[in-house]
């Protein structure tokens, strides 16, 4: 599960994800042989968050996006030609899968929307009123 809020990464571990992630002697990366996840963005500013998932080829009812306990979760189940079709190699496969988030004390989970346009499905999370800054203000002397 992921959650919206960021977390340090150790160089060791960058350095790990990124010998795993390689294609050696034309085998599949440890990503690609193990997750058939969609790539995530996640983006804050001050008005609240943003996730953008990149799956391209699918219909906007295709996906179902639930918030249980404070967990947004964001999945697709769709039938595949996998079982019948030979690949020589595969890298993705999207015929299902399921992504989660924590969401923060901050988000305003009963105002989440998403949007789903040229293959990235956006899920704009705002924040509630009392987590925004307050602008700078100046404080007269009398």
């Amino acid at each position: 599960m992921n959650t919206i809020i960021r977390k340090k990464q150790s160089p060791i571990t960058g350095l790990w994800s990124n010998i795993l992630d390689q294609d050696f002697f034309g085998m599949p990366s440890y990503e690609h042989a193990v997750h058939t996840l969609p790539k995530v963005n996640v983006m804050e500013d001050d008005n609240g968050y943003k996730i953008e998932l990149a799956v391209p080829g699918f219909e906007k009812n295709d996906f179902n996006i639930e918030i249980d306990d404070d967990v947004l979760s964001i999945s697709l189940d769709k039938e595949t030609d996998a079982k019948t079709t030979t690949y020589n190699k595969r890298e993705f496969n999207f015929g299902s899968f399921k992504r989660a988030f924590n969401l923060p004390e901050s988000a305003n989970s009963a105002k989440i929307s998403a949007n789903y346009n040229s293959g990235i499905l956006i899920v704009e999370i705002p924040k509630k009123e009392e987590a925004k800054p307050v602008p700078s203000r100046t404080i007269k002397v009398r």
